[in-house]
């Protein structure tokens, strides 16, 4: 009922049509919607905006909010100056891809990891944004050895997606992820992201509001200059 509500404040028609189908028989579809827009029109009125996903109208919402990097710690280029809890999810990830090197499924690790710290709840949301990178990114995703004391840009943006996910910004996680992943992947990603950061948070998992500087990430991470110019670049990941 709140999605329909949302839709119908918003004029996203198509989610409106979608969610009426799923509620009500199609005889009362149109009664359904008319009374969903006028209930809308009230809190519109009222000043009371909802927020959604997918329409023009959410976006404005957002853009007149504080996004998340503008209230809180700065940015950090290494792992020891993470707080525990991003440590915590720091480990997870890195886990899950360094089970994956080996072509082993690195769901089982990441279970038994959060579990240890009571936050196993969050174990599937965090094994399928890892899958999904894994299967559909558009690009080599810089995840570091367990051991490796500095923070590569890409661990940043998956913290980072996952502490807007956890705040509720559905659009700001959506533009982290689709740094290396497609749109069609983003859609299917981004309720784990959002599911991930809240099953976190009832764990007692709370991640910080970071501004991160991933342009400074960047630089740390990029190739060192060339000795000789037909010398091939490589990225040091440690």
């Amino acid at each position: 009922m709140l999605r329909l509500v949302t839709a119908a404040q918003l004029e996203d028609a198509a989610t409106a049509d979608a969610v009426a189908a799923w509620l009500v028989a199609r005889a009362g579809h149109a009664d359904l919607i008319e009374a969903a827009r006028d209930f809308a029109a009230c809190l519109a009125a009222a000043g009371q905006q909802l927020a959604g996903d997918s329409a023009a109208g959410f976006c404005d919402v957002l853009a007149r909010a504080p996004r998340l990097e503008e209230l809180g710690l700065p940015s950090v280029t290494r792992t020891a100056d993470l707080t525990p809890d991003e440590t915590l999810l720091l480990r997870a990830i890195r886990i899950w891809v360094s089970a994956a090197k080996e072509n082993r499924c690195g769901g089982p690790e990441l279970m038994e990891h959060l579990a240890a710290h009571g936050a196993a709840n969050a174990g599937p949301s965090l094994h399928g944004i890892l899958y999904n990178s894994s299967v559909a990114a558009a690009r080599s995703i810089d995840v570091r050895c367990r051991r490796c004391p500095n923070l590569s840009p890409d661990e940043a943006r998956l913290l980072h997606a996952v502490a807007c996910g956890q705040y509720g910004l559905r659009r700001r996680a959506a533009e982290l992820l689709a740094d290396w992943l497609p749109t069609a992947a983003v859609r299917l990603t981004i309720d784990a992201v959002i599911a991930g950061g809240r099953e976190l948070g009832a764990s007692g998992v709370a991640l910080p509001r970071r501004a991160w500087d991933f342009a400074a990430l960047e630089r740390l991470s990029a190739p060192p200059p060339l000795a000789f110019a037909d010398e091939p670049a490589k990225r040091v990941l440690h």
